[in-house]
């Protein structure tokens, strides 16, 4: 029950720009998040002024290397209950499985379909399928939208690239953020520190490959390119801040002699006979690659640790290509295709298609839509305004067609220039919920959000949120103009008996 009252007349009075209209449909929905999300909307409403809060990012509460962070960053997090962290549990611990499934059982069906629907090589199928994998290896960061309600998948990232686990340095601010207001300040919240979570399920993975034989010593890809453009302290700042969280999560029998070494050339890594990876002649158990952007690690990297893994190697690649290739957009019309569903058992078109908006290829002839076998071009020109055109290799909400925001016209000559390339997809606009929150720049408002839902060691592990306002892109995303959004939980209440 909300602490903050209504008026006599039972309709909303803040003073802020939202009409009252905006305000019930943003409170509902912050509601169906949780009671206590709903409870910070409504404080925020009534008062503008500590809607504005800022972080301090100058506080010694928070690292180095964040002090300067270029992007808005709202001090008011997203708090989402137990009946949320429980769909997202489901989603991270059944697609994986399902995406890896697929994947296999088509190459073994149909291997000339498969490489021409995901447009890859021979080399990289022999790669990605040289061995089996346990989908709990798999590091991944789920990015997803609710719309009326429900979570929809619009692409998974893969790999210790992600990129959003940084929002763990900021939650403690934001903890104590919430204790000096009266609404929030007895509220029973956690972080789910996404840092822990990866460094965990590393050494998860590690047990799993090496059992009794792991050394606790591992290397951290950090390429010089990657650090141009911060000082020194800054960059000492980040390698101690990922070696304490390393070690912490390390067996308790190797955390004297473990350690994270940090390596920034090729030539120090060296892949021996016995089948073992080796930094300046100390064994590894994993190496994890770290960099903004693909364009830093070196292909003769990639080639070595490929090379070494399908040896037999020794040692944990969270970016194997046996991992990251169920990253790849276009397999979210792979299990879609007709022609596979046969593969699928009733339970896992049951997930899809509760987690996964339609989604085909441009290229392709037919498709199920609302559940009929339907032309794609059919589909096309009737549905414009429920559709989006995007690359399947994109970054930053580029190479993306949205049906609404454009003309017929404009619309139909897109598809008719790309409509031969398999590199493209048509995709289902899930419309996303908004939310009332508030960040400094643009004080109390709706966000349109797109969650980067982690999910590391088969389960979820945690959450960061991009949120645009209301005058902002459709394209949600932090390099368009997004407000940043940390994401706490409410704990389970444990039922007491009082004598």
């Amino acid at each position: 029950m909300s602490q903050l009252k209504e008026n006599e007349n039972n309709s909303l009075q803040f003073s802020c720009s939202l009409d009252k209209a905006t305000i019930q449909s943003g409170l509902d929905n912050n509601g169906k998040l949780s009671g206590c999300f709903k409870e910070l909307a409504l404080m925020q409403l009534k008062d503008p002024g500590v809607a504005k809060t800022k972080l301090n990012f100058k506080s010694e509460d928070i690292p180095l290397f964040m002090q300067s962070y270029g992007y808005v960053v709202s001090p008011w997090p997203i708090v989402i209950d137990q009946h949320v962290q429980a769909k997202l549990q489901e989603m991270c611990a059944t697609m994986p499985g399902i995406f890896n499934k697929v994947l296999r059982q088509v190459a073994k069906q149909d291997r000339a379909f498969l490489l021409e629907y995901l447009n890859i090589n021979e080399l990289q199928l022999d790669l990605a399928l040289q061995r089996d994998i346990d989908t709990r290896d798999i590091v991944a960061r789920w990015d997803a939208i609710f719309s009326n309600g429900q979570i929809k998948l619009i692409e998974i990232n893969v790999g210790s690239m992600i990129g959003g686990l940084h929002m763990a340095c900021l939650s403690d601010q934001m903890l104590n953020l919430l204790k000096q207001y009266s609404v929030s300040k007895n509220w029973d919240l956690v972080d789910r520190n996404g840092f822990d979570k990866f460094f965990n399920s590393v050494n998860q993975s590690i047990a799993r490959l090496k059992g009794r034989n792991a050394t606790g010593k591992s290397a951290y890809f950090l390429p010089v390119k990657a650090q141009q453009g911060f000082d020194v302290e800054t960059v000492e700042s980040l390698k101690e801040f990922l070696k304490r969280e390393y070690k912490q999560q390390l067996p308790e029998h190797l955390q004297e002699t473990g350690d994270l070494f940090f390596c920034n050339a090729i030539e120090k890594l060296d892949f021996r006979a016995d089948k073992k990876l080796y930094f300046d002649d100390v064994e590894l158990d994993a190496i994890i690659l770290s960099a903004d952007g693909d364009e830093q690690i070196p292909r003769a990297l990639y080639s070595l640790l490929e090379a070494g893994v399908a040896a037999g190697g020794q040692y944990y690649f969270p970016d194997s290509i046996s991992y990251t290739l169920l990253g790849i957009k276009l397999l979210f019309g792979l299990i879609q295709e007709p022609k596979i569903q046969h593969l699928l058992t009733d339970e896992e078109r049951l997930m899809i298609s509760k987690f996964i908006p339609f989604t085909t290829r441009l290229c392709s002839d037919f498709s199920f839509y609302n559940g009929k076998l339907t032309p794609v071009k059919q589909i096309i020109e009737q549905e414009k305004d429920r559709l989006v055109i995007k690359k399947s290799v994109s970054m930053q909400g580029k190479d993306v067609m949205i049906g609404r925001a454009v003309s017929q016209q404009e619309w139909l000559s897109f598809y008719q220039q790309y409509k031969d390339d398999p590199d493209w997809l048509l995709q289902e606009m899930c419309i996303p919920d908004k939310y009332i929150s508030a960040d400094p720049v643009n004080g109390v408002d709706t966000y349109k959000m797109n969650w980067g839902v982690f999910s590391f060691a088969g389960n979820y592990s945690g959450t960061m949120i991009r949120g645009m306002p209301q005058s902002g892109s459709d394209i949600v995303n932090s390099a368009q103009g997004a407000v940043e959004f940390a994401v706490l939980e409410e704990q389970k209440y444990k039922n007491k008996i009082t004598l």
